[in-house]
């Protein structure tokens, strides 16, 4: 019952904003103007209106037009038609004119060279006159991995500097938000981080494992949560792990030595899958569980850092991001894995200034 209570609440959902899309007042505006053509020439005939006596006073008996008052009568609703469609289109186009230049997309760039441009497939046609440029983030990945850690991280930290985010993205009142992309999971959890401003509408897109296209997170809420171990206290040094399994299980023995017995694993009520959350509430709830988990772990004496361990999809790293609190939390390590060695080989280390290669003391 409760699957068919919000497929059918998605349902409604997807059809307003299918209707949302268009242009209602330009539609109706050229029926109108459309529409006026032809009235002169419909009331071409003499009519004859008559007014039973009952009603009226003894004034008026019979109302009767001829033909020229019937032409004329005919050209001014014909003209009236024309002018309310001019103002309904006029309408419209101030209200896109007002509404210009606060839409922004966000393309993160990264391991994918294919992915090196913004998706506009995903961009509904009315929102395609009056959307920002697209603004490019990140460091594309080459075979020297040291190399490439220093240079995405020097990038990020350039792109802090100047301010990139607030100035050419949420600037001048930005409303709403495109963001996504491929990239490295430290990466994208840093670039999150940084969007963590007040914005109206935040729209996820992400790429498709199976068919490699890119969509919106607007499918059906499945209604998925996270399952939490036991929680533990951190190691000697202050530091703690969260290992969050959503696109494939994390094992302990996949972790540093000295975090295998401090580290709180997060897997979904589901099996682990790629894209497994296709939707963008369904996404925010996760990573708002794992924020108050965080803040948990943040208020535990000697805490010093917590490290994190993730296998999920870009759209959810990007919203964990936007989930950090540098006047709450500990600082963050997010740790990257190395598919061909089965481990995680390196870190950067987030807190309000920026990021740094993260370096075990």
């Amino acid at each position: 019952m409760n699957k068919f209570i919000e497929f059918l609440k998605w349902s409604i959902k997807t059809m307003i904003s299918a209707f949302k899309q268009r242009y209602p007042l330009i539609t109706k505006g050229v029926y109108l103007l459309l529409g006026a053509i032809p009235t002169k020439y419909l009331m071409s005939s003499a009519i004859i209106v008559k007014i039973d006596k009952s009603y009226s006073l003894g004034i008026i008996d019979t109302l009767s037009l001829d033909i020229s008052s019937i032409d004329y009568f005919g050209s001014a609703i014909s003209a009236l038609c024309a002018l309310m469609g001019v103002l309904l289109i006029m309408h419209q186009l101030k209200s896109i004119s007002n509404a210009a230049r606060l839409t922004s997309r966000v393309l993160i760039n990264g391991i994918d060279s294919s992915s090196k441009t913004f998706p506009d497939s995903i961009i509904p046609d009315s929102e395609k006159l009056t959307i920002r440029e697209v603004v490019e983030l990140g460091y594309n990945e080459n075979i020297d991995v040291d190399l490439f850690i220093d240079n995405a991280i020097e990038i990020f930290n350039a792109e802090v500097k100047v301010d990139i985010f607030n100035r050419f993205i949420l600037n001048n009142n930005c409303k709403k938000l495109y963001l996504g992309g491929l990239q490295r999971i430290p990466f994208l959890i840093a670039y999150g981080s940084r969007f963590r401003a007040n914005i109206d509408e935040v729209k996820f897109y992400d790429k498709i494992h199976n068919n490699s296209r890119w969509s919106l997170m607007d499918e059906m809420d499945d209604g998925i949560s996270i399952i939490q171990s036991e929680l533990v206290l951190p190691n000697d040094k202050g530091d703690i792990g969260v290992a969050i399994g959503l696109t494939n299980p994390i094992q302990e023995h996949q972790l540093p030595n000295l975090l295998k017995d401090h580290t709180i694993f997060i897997s979904p009520n589901v099996s682990p899958k790629h894209n497994l959350v296709m939707n963008q509430e369904n996404i925010n709830r996760l990573t708002l569980e794992i924020k108050e988990l965080v803040s948990e772990i943040s208020r535990v004496e000697n805490v010093n850092k917590i490290h994190f361990f993730v296998s999920a999809q870009s759209s959810i790293a990007i919203s964990l991001g936007m989930r950090y609190q540098d006047g709450i939390h500990k600082n963050w390590v997010i740790h990257n894995f190395d598919a061909p060695t089965g481990t995680y080989t390196w870190a950067i280390e987030l807190d309000k200034i920026g990021i740094k290669k993260f370096k075990q003391s």
